[in-house]
């Protein structure tokens, strides 16, 4: 994953409220129990693959082919990533999974002690502008016609050993779920089209014939 810039954030009382990887905030001393603090340490010295505004990445110390991704909080509590959020990102990623197997790499564990997700790893190869074009292209249409949206930086997308574009991101998803439930409702197997269905339940995600996310807790 490309590394991205992240400038440094210093913390008004770092002993009382704050988890620091170097000069970046992985989460809020209150959010974290001993045991989460002995994983974050256990990445203490490792070598990010990428990381961003929300979240550093490092490849997965028990799973060779997973990666964690680490949410960082900033600020005070209104400024924090939920378990609820967390979550509904999991499972929306999973749902996404589902509908494009080949671009969107799956979540395997989601936790908030610290916040985390386990997704597979991708292995990226370099990629011409031209080819890079056409396979964002391909892929940028398959999201809209189930009514989703990605983000167009690049440095979200990662070229697999397999040829194809993953996309590493989060989605964008309208409030009109018309689309998406289309999706879902071609896929041909029923055992997957019923995954598929209980992912965007536990996600919170209110398709129009099945009333959404009523009832659903945990994962």
């Amino acid at each position: 994953m490309p590394r991205r810039h992240i400038a440094p954030i210093i913390p008004a009382n770092e002993q009382e409220y704050r988890v620091y990887h170097g000069n970046l905030i992985l989460a809020n001393i209150y959010a974290v129990t001993h045991l989460g603090e002995a994983i974050l340490n256990a990445y203490h010295d490792r070598e990010p693959l990428g990381m961003g505004s929300e979240k550093v990445v490092y490849p997965h110390l028990a799973h060779t082919g997973q990666v964690v991704a680490f949410y960082q909080n900033h600020g005070d509590e209104t400024d924090q990533i939920s378990l609820s959020e967390l979550r509904k990102r999991y499972f929306t990623i999973k749902l996404m999974h589902l509908l494009l197997p080949v671009n969107i790499p799956d979540a395997h564990f989601v936790s908030s002690d610290p916040p985390r997700m386990h997704l597979d790893m991708v292995t990226s190869q370099p990629v011409t502008d031209g080819k890079f074009e056409e396979l964002y292209r391909e892929l940028s249409n398959r999201a809209t016609v189930l009514g989703v949206s990605l983000d167009p930086k690049r440095n979200n997308y990662l070229l697999g050993d397999d040829g194809n574009l993953k996309y590493v991101d989060d989605f964008g998803l309208p409030a009109d779920l018309t689309d998406l439930e289309a999706g879902i409702q071609k896929i041909e197997a029923p055992d997957i089209r019923d995954r598929a269905l209980k992912y965007a339940d536990r996600a919170h995600l209110q398709l129009p014939s099945f009333g959404g996310s009523a009832g659903s807790t945990g994962l």
